[in-house]
């Protein structure tokens, strides 16, 4: 994967209004099983991925 395309993943999940990492974050913290669920089930257009939700947390914190 190019570095493009991680920039715009990365771009697009923190900018988006309805979405993206701050909504992951949320549904994971209040509602764990449903969001899971609901990703597993292909609901995913909210969600973020949750790989590179890891890694943006994950270097987030090695950022901090």
């Amino acid at each position: 994967m190019n570095a493009h395309i991680l920039w715009h993943d990365i771009q697009h999940g923190l900018l988006h209004f309805d979405a993206g990492i701050p909504y992951s974050l949320k549904q994971l913290f209040t509602r764990p099983g449903h969001s899971i669920r609901e990703f597993i089930e292909g609901k995913r257009v909210k969600h973020f991925k949750p790989l590179w939700l890891v890694a943006v947390l994950g270097a987030l914190y090695g950022f901090l």
